[in-house]
């Protein structure tokens, strides 16, 4: 899912870190901004199978992350 945030960052033309730059959201258009919320959403749907990779690595590898 990480994947499909970074094709919408640069199918919109906007860098992951510009996403805290407001004179560039700005000049993003609306149906860009659609795209991007999307794909974030989309993101965000998976933070239980997130969890369960992080608590995995975390018994088996014994790797904290973060």
């Amino acid at each position: 899912m990480t994947d499909g945030v970074l094709k919408a960052h640069d199918s919109v033309g906007l860098k992951l870190e510009e996403m805290t730059d407001a004179k560039k959201i700005a000049e993003v258009q609306a149906d860009d901004l659609t795209k991007l919320n999307d794909a974030y959403k989309s993101f965000n749907d998976t933070a239980e199978e997130r969890a369960a990779v992080v608590k995995n690595v975390k018994q088996e590898c014994k790797i904290t992350l973060k």
